[in-house]
């Protein structure tokens, strides 16, 4: 893969390593709300936490990923599939860019 893909990439990790960490949750205001009001309003309280408390989840395991492809970069080994070492495809890495398998390695794991 040439440089200026490379740095493509590493520009749109960046970027969304950014937005990530803006969305992480202030640990301190969280457990505060939705605690007032009668029955039904805590239950949807509560309900709204629990999806935000997924939607975190998902948020800090995809800020894990790009951490990842960031150090793959710095290693030169993005763009490479872990599994069989062949070159992940273009096409892939634009819609994942976190990738760390090619489309038949992830299919072959998924499958698994």
């Amino acid at each position: 893969m040439t440089g200026r893909k490379v740095g493509k990439y590493q520009a749109e990790l960046v970027s969304l390593r950014s937005n990530l960490l803006a969305k992480m949750p202030n640990p301190v205001a969280k457990g505060l709300a939705f605690r007032e009001g009668d029955v039904a309003d805590q239950a949807t309280g509560s309900y709204l936490q629990e999806m935000q408390t997924c939607t975190d989840q998902w948020n800090h395991r995809r800020l894990t990923l790009v951490e990842d492809a960031l150090k793959r970069i710095e290693s030169q080994t993005y763009g490479k599939c872990e599994e069989c070492g062949k070159s992940i495809g273009s096409k892939r890495l634009t819609a994942v860019p976190w990738a760390r398998l090619c489309l038949k390695c992830k299919l072959a794991e998924e499958q698994a």
